[in-house]
């Protein structure tokens, strides 16, 4: 990476108590519930498989983004290839976290008694918004920036936060629209178990928000 910035003064475990604390009572919570309603347990092992993509894919944004925020170890080590090494991770984990919510729906298809005449078009209702944000981020800044650029060029530090597109009239996007992803899978599955997985993934990314973005945004656009 050739861009000249000096890294940020900053603790990497910012924010991490706080992160570790809502873990543990989200997965409280989804233990709960599946002892609460046993049919959930027909699809316990993607349960188990979907919250460990989870947090993997949350403790490898944490690391690389705070690693080069805070240190310049990615770039210091590792030069141009270490954002591309990054988003490599960050996409292969992302596809397998919504993959477990898409096995968990067609292992317990129909779980929830949902008509297909309501649930597809409900699902593809979900869709829409997600389209709009997919468009919104390739025509506005791209999905290098959309999966951290801003930790590591200061191209995109200089150019300020997006007001534009879906990013104009929703607040925080890319979490709230983009993971209406797993809701879509679970409700045209008709699937408890999917849903439930559903709604873990969507809490525990505003964990992330609020323990690891939101700090380090403070810094990047003060």
């Amino acid at each position: 990476m050739a861009d000249d910035w000096q890294p940020e003064c900053g603790s990497l475990l910012e924010g991490q108590g706080l992160h570790l604390a809502a873990l543990a009572s989200l997965i409280a919570v989804l233990t709960w519930v599946e002892l609460a309603f046993p049919s959930l347990r027909e699809g316990r092992a993607w349960l188990v498989a979907g919250v460990a993509a989870a947090i993997a894919h949350q403790v490898w944004v944490l690391a690389w983004w705070r690693l080069e925020l805070y240190r310049r170890a990615v770039s210091r080590r590792l030069g141009a290839a270490g954002f591309r090494i990054f988003g490599a991770g960050f996409a292969l984990l992302a596809f397998v976290r919504l993959a477990t919510v898409v096995g968990a729906g067609l292992a317990t298809p129909g779980s929830l008694a949902i008509p297909r005449a309501i649930a597809w078009p409900v699902a593809a209702l979900l869709v829409a918004p997600i389209v709009w944000l997919l468009d919104s981020v390739a025509r506005h800044f791209g999905f290098a920036r959309a999966i951290g650029g801003d930790h590591f060029f200061q191209k995109y530090r200089e150019a300020g936060l997006c007001r534009a597109g879906i990013f104009r009239h929703v607040p925080n996007a890319m979490y709230t629209v983009g993971f209406l992803a797993p809701w879509a899978v679970g409700i045209a599955c008709a699937s408890s178990t999917a849903l439930l997985l559903a709604a873990f993934n969507h809490a525990y990314i505003w964990v992330h928000y609020y323990a690891t973005e939101r700090p380090d945004m403070a810094r990047i656009h003060p």
